[in-house]
Order: structure tokens, then sequence, then C-alpha cells
């Protein structure tokens, strides 16, 4: 009996655990998490004072969260170029 798969040779990679990641990427990914967590965390605080004080003025609590996400996605960003570079070229 021939096996449908029978003749094909490609590898199926597993996703690497967070040991076998080089360390250059394990920093990014917690430089993530971190900010995420902040930005999570200031979201639920604005949130709650406009809750409790609608008349308070959180506009500029605002803008400074929405640097901070456009900082983490340009970080995001030249993290997957570089990773795309490095791909391409192995």
């Amino acid at each position: 009996m021939v096996q449908p798969d029978a003749g094909r040779h490609h590898r199926h990679q597993e996703p690497a655990g967070i040991g076998q990641r080089p360390t250059g990427e394990i920093l990014i990914l917690l430089l993530a998490v971190t900010v995420c967590a902040a930005i999570l965390a200031s979201v639920l605080i604005i949130g709650v004072l406009e809750f409790v004080d609608p008349n308070r003025d959180t506009s500029a609590a605002g803008a400074v969260i929405a640097n901070v996400i456009n900082t983490l996605v340009g970080l995001i960003a030249g993290f997957l170029a570089g990773r795309t570079s490095k791909t391409t070229d192995a």
C-alpha cells in the first residue's frame, strides 16, 4: 500500500519555545509585553477617572498613550523587518 505522502520530504517546524529563542528576541518580546501591560493599565486608569470625574481633562494622558502605541507599532515593524531580512538572507 502506497502512502499519499510518500516521496515528499518537507519538514514541519514546531514553534520555538522561549528557551530556544535568541536573547535579542526575548528582550524585544519582554519590552513589548511590558509596554502593552503599561498601556492597558493606563487606559483602565483613565477609564476609571473618566467614570468617577467626567469633568476631568484626560486629553494629555490620551495623547501620551497614543504616542506610546505609535512607538510600539514602529518597534514591532522594525522587529518584523529584521526577521524578514534574516529569513531571506538564510
